[in-house]
């Protein structure tokens, strides 16, 4: 095995943390609230770049952002144990977009723009097939309570939404402020468009008894999340996810109009998110050049 993959959780952090966004557009978003983006290396099918997080006028945090070679809970695992074991970061965070459930909890509306904020992962794939008869095996894996305790704090707060003129579903954009939730993210393996597969998957998650916790479907979060619990990160892993359509039949006229828009305010939240966790751990971050880079 390369020495390159000889690090493990115990080692102190190369990066403060790691950004996975598995679309162009996703990785594009994130970049516009970082300084210093530069390509470092293509290895084993991950494309890295390192990049700083000012954390004031004249700190940074180290960070690395990591795009898979393609979408999906295989490729992210794969990126996923690449980053822990190569550079230790103390956060994980994946960010992008994501299908939500239009209606949640005592009837209130998840709108288009809306950012989510996973609180578990929610892994639907696995189940025994009768004959007239499936039998789901749900797994879950729990967020971090830390990270629940401070996204609470976060939401709270305004000054991440205002960066940017951010949007949002039914508001216009001079008075767009779109909605941080938290809740549950179911991460299957297929995109979903129809509105039949979102109950039939539901009505599998009731077994937990918890389907009116769930807001949102996306593709790539149980592979982090199942790498991280291997290798001893499953507390540093987190997700933002904008919501960009309600996975039912008008998903690509949705996608057209909100694409963008989810896309930035779910890399608006999450940078803004790791900036406010540093804080609150007192990461002092790396002294910065005049030029934006670290000396």
């Amino acid at each position: 095995m390369s020495t390159q993959f000889s690090k493990n959780q115990r080692d102190p952090p190369d990066v403060d943390f790691a950004i996975i966004t598995a679309l162009p557009e996703e990785f594009r978003a994130t970049c516009q609230y970082l300084k210093g983006v530069k390509r470092a290396s293509n290895i084993v099918g991950v494309e890295v770049y390192k990049c700083l997080l000012p954390v004031s006028d004249t700190r940074a945090l180290r960070g690395t952002i990591i795009q898979p070679m393609a979408t999906g809970r295989v490729e992210a695992a794969v990126a996923a144990t690449f980053v822990m074991l190569n550079y230790s970061p103390r956060i994980i965070a994946v960010i992008g977009i994501a299908g939500g459930l239009k209606w949640i909890r005592g009837g209130e509306k998840l709108s288009l723009g809306d950012v989510v904020f996973a609180d578990r992962f929610v892994d639907t794939e696995y189940r025994k097939i009768f004959a007239d008869r499936e039998e789901p095996r749900i797994r879950e894996y729990p967020v971090s309570r830390d990270w629940i305790r401070y996204f609470e704090e976060f939401r709270e707060e305004d000054g991440w939404w205002l960066r940017r003129s951010l949007s949002r579903e039914g508001e216009s954009s001079r008075h767009a402020r779109p909605a941080l939730h938290i809740g549950s993210v179911i991460s299957a393996s297929s995109v979903i468009a129809r509105r039949g597969v979102q109950h039939s998957i539901l009505s599998h998650v009731r077994s937990t008894g918890r389907e009116s916790d769930i807001l949102a479907v996306e593709m790539e979060a149980v592979g982090v999340a199942v790498a991280a619990s291997r290798l001893g990160y499953a507390d540093r892993v987190m997700m933002f996810r904008g919501i960009n359509d309600y996975a039912d039949e008008a998903k690509n006229t949705d996608e057209l109009e909100w694409r963008h828009a989810a896309t930035d305010n779910a890399a608006a939240a999450g940078v803004s998110f790791i900036r406010y966790c540093a804080r609150g751990n007192q990461w002092g971050g790396y002294p910065m050049r005049d030029s934006g880079s670290l000396p």
